[in-house]
């Protein structure tokens, strides 16, 4: 999930110096990703509000953004604790850094998988935009916008 000027500028320059979370995120400054769409789902504003994640407005018909992406993460750093001030990977030969879910560790303190790059590393690829109303019909669906060679349609 993404804010939508952050989404504006991927697409029109890629991915190179956009920064996803500032310092003081969970796992300090760097790009975020999840394998999970309600964790991603959690980093999209809405379109209508400016609020992060599912309005708590009932009636709020705003629009949330999730960017689908590969992303190259190399040779993994792994955590089980926050650690805000972080400005890259820990481990030795490591370029990206994840936190496991409780699920998955049960010593973590992440409820949902996240996936960190850091600095100017051109690691995500995004392949999809992801349109996500609340409160969308299920016939409705998601809508998805391809990204990159003028990719236009809707699937």
């Amino acid at each position: 999930g993404a804010n939508w000027g952050v989404v504006h500028l991927i697409l029109k320059g890629g991915t190179r110096g956009v920064e996803f979370a500032r310092a003081g995120a969970a796992l300090g400054k760097g790009n975020y990703f999840a394998d999970n769409s309600c964790k991603a789902l959690t980093y999209s504003v809405c379109s209508m509000c400016g609020n992060h994640g599912w309005c708590k407005t009932a009636d709020c018909p705003g629009v949330y953004c999730v960017l689908l992406c590969r992303v190259a993460l190399g040779r993994l750093d792994v955590t089980e604790s926050f650690r805000r001030t972080a400005t890259g990977p820990r481990g030795e030969g490591c370029s990206s850094t994840v936190g496991y879910a409780k699920k998955i560790d049960s010593n973590s303190v992440f409820w949902y998988t996240e996936y960190i790059t850091y600095a100017d590393v051109v690691s995500c690829y995004p392949e999809y935009v992801v349109t996500v109303r609340k409160g969308a019909a299920a016939s409705e669906g998601p809508r998805a916008r391809l990204c990159g060679g003028g990719g236009g349609g809707t699937e």
